[in-house]
């Protein structure tokens, strides 16, 4: 396994676990309607392949998580419109998930990390993991339900 494919790994791993750490408040925001300011109408999250509307979290890609955090919710009241944010995410798992994004564009366009990028990607990773559920490696390959499959 060469050095990217290795970065790419700790990526995906660290996308399952936020996934599988944030599993209710994904599945929640994944079936509600969110308020597009674009297209000035309710929209929902849907499958890239399907058109149907999404119900895997673990469909999600990175940047998928990282936009659920724009989502709005428009309420009218005593006519009087309000918006508040859908899904929210602690700023330093924001900034995480940011970087993860950055991080796998590049690596998936071939292109290098920054050494500060790398030294980031590395540093923050076991530190992302056991704040979301995985203090052991093995018990991530354990808890993967994608283990066994070939892909996970």
């Amino acid at each position: 396994m060469n050095k990217e494919d290795s970065r790419l790994g700790l990526i995906e791993q660290e996308r399952h676990a936020y996934i599988d750490h944030n599993w209710g408040k994904i599945i929640s925001t994944l079936m509600a309607e969110y308020w597009d300011p674009a297209v000035q109408d309710y929209g929902r999250m849907t499958d890239p392949e399907t058109g149907e509307p999404q119900k895997d979290p673990f469909r999600l890609s990175l940047e998928d998580l990282r936009n659920m955090n724009t989502y709005l919710k428009r309420i009218e009241m005593m006519n009087v419109i309000s918006y508040m944010v859908y899904y929210s995410m602690y700023p330093e798992d924001r900034a995480r998930i940011d970087l993860l994004v950055s991080c796998l564009g590049k690596l998936s366009a071939g292109q290098g990390l920054s050494p500060d990028e790398e030294e980031r990607l590395l540093s923050g990773h076991d530190h992302f993991m056991e704040k979301w559920g995985y203090s052991d490696p093995a018990q991530f390959i354990e808890d993967n339900p994608l283990h066994g499959l070939g892909i996970g």
